[in-house]
C-alpha cells in the first residue's frame, strides 16, 4: 500500500513531468522513474489510472501552438478520453 510519504514523492516526480527549459532533461528522467515505479507496483498502477487532466492552462495551450505539438496534445488526449470512457 502506498503511504501518505509515496504519495507526496510520487506527487514530486509527477510535477516534474513537466517541460523545463532551464532543465530539460528532468522531465525525460521523470518518464524514466514512472515507468519504473509502475513496472514494480500495482497499487502505484492503480493511483496512476484514477489522475485526470483537470486542464491545460491558456499559456500552455499557447505555448503548444507555438512550438507546433497542439494537434499531437489533442490526438493523444482523445485516445485517453476514449480509453477512459471504455472503461
Amino acid at each position: 500500500m502506498l503511504t501518505d510519504g509515496g504519495k507526496l514523492r510520487l506527487g514530486a516526480i509527477l510535477s516534474h513531468t513537466k517541460m523545463d527549459v532551464d532543465n530539460p532533461m528532468l522531465r525525460e528522467w521523470c518518464l524514466v522513474c514512472i515507468r519504473n515505479l509502475c513496472s514494480w507496483s500495482d497499487k502505484i498502477r492503480e493511483d496512476l489510472s484514477r489522475l485526470q487532466l483537470i486542464e491545460v492552462s491558456d499559456e500552455g495551450k499557447k505555448s503548444m501552438e507555438e512550438l507546433g505539438v497542439k494537434e499531437l496534445f489533442e490526438r493523444e488526449l482523445a485516445k485517453l478520453k476514449t480509453r477512459d470512457a471504455n472503461g
